[in-house]
């Protein structure tokens, strides 16, 4: 699964799951103390039920250290998780996702639509996590290449202007 991914243009199809109120995380940001400044990039993913409600992700590449910080936040019950694929999607998709039941994050992938596969290596360091109106936030960080063969690489092409999809 070592195929990288370019992580700001957002061409690629995004796995999440989970809904929010686009305006009540609007209003809490204050969880996001690290998402000011330059580099720092935030999207409202909309359901396709509903406009108003979605999921909010927040990301920055931290180039010195080779890193990607990630928050995503979602009105849900239990867990709320992010993934990656190329052809969208589930199979193929490198997956994280942050468990309410014990408060732990599991990095996965998917070779089928089913549930998540848990990593073998578990490369997510959980930063932060909290729930509040039932919506669930957390932020976590990990290296862009973990040289693990069940993760994917992200790239940085922050320099590149690639109109978001979804």
């Amino acid at each position: 699964m070592r195929e990288g991914y370019p992580f700001t243009s957002l061409t690629l199809s995004l796995l999440v799951v989970g809904r929010v109120l686009a305006g009540r995380i609007q209003e809490d940001a204050a969880y996001l103390n690290w998402f000011d400044g330059e580099g720092r990039v935030e999207v409202f993913l909309p359901s396709q039920h509903d406009q108003e409600e979605g999921v909010v992700l927040h990301w920055f590449i931290d180039k010195a250290d080779s890193t990607i910080r990630l928050a995503v936040a979602a009105k849900a019950r239990g867990w709320v998780g992010f993934g990656l694929a190329e052809a969208g999607g589930m199979p193929g998709a490198d997956i994280v996702y942050f468990s309410l039941a014990d408060g732990k994050l599991i990095d996965s992938y998917a070779t089928e639509y089913s549930p998540p596969i848990v990593d073998e290596c578990q490369d997510w360091v959980l930063l932060n996590a909290t729930t509040s109106g039932g919506v669930i936030v957390w932020e976590a960080e990990r290296s862009l290449d973990t040289g693990d063969m069940q993760d994917r690489i992200f790239f940085d092409d922050s320099a590149l202007q690639v109109a978001a999809s979804r």
